[in-house]
């Protein structure tokens, strides 16, 4: 087995909404095409270019919306005197 290399902190917030997006994206282009088409042989044609179109849209998404969410998140959860 090889070991993966580990890169710099400074990169989890880019890595974490890179991994983030893709997942979000395979879920919900799962569950939104199964929901139009059913779970059939059609499925498995159509999901994979709906994954796709997913990933192009979420992963800069991702980076737009995420700043926001982490300002509304801030304004609505306490901090302790430890986080500041």
């Amino acid at each position: 087995m090889f070991k993966l290399k580990k890169m710099n902190k400074k990169y989890q917030n880019m890595i974490f909404g890179l991994f983030m997006s893709i997942l979000m994206a395979f879920g919900m282009s799962l569950v939104m095409t199964a929901s139009v088409l059913g779970v059939n042989e059609a499925l498995l044609r159509a999901w994979p270019s709906k994954f796709l179109i997913g990933i192009v849209v979420a992963i800069p998404y991702s980076f737009i919306a995420g700043p926001i969410a982490k300002i509304i998140t801030s304004k609505i959860v306490e901090t302790s005197s430890q986080d500041e």
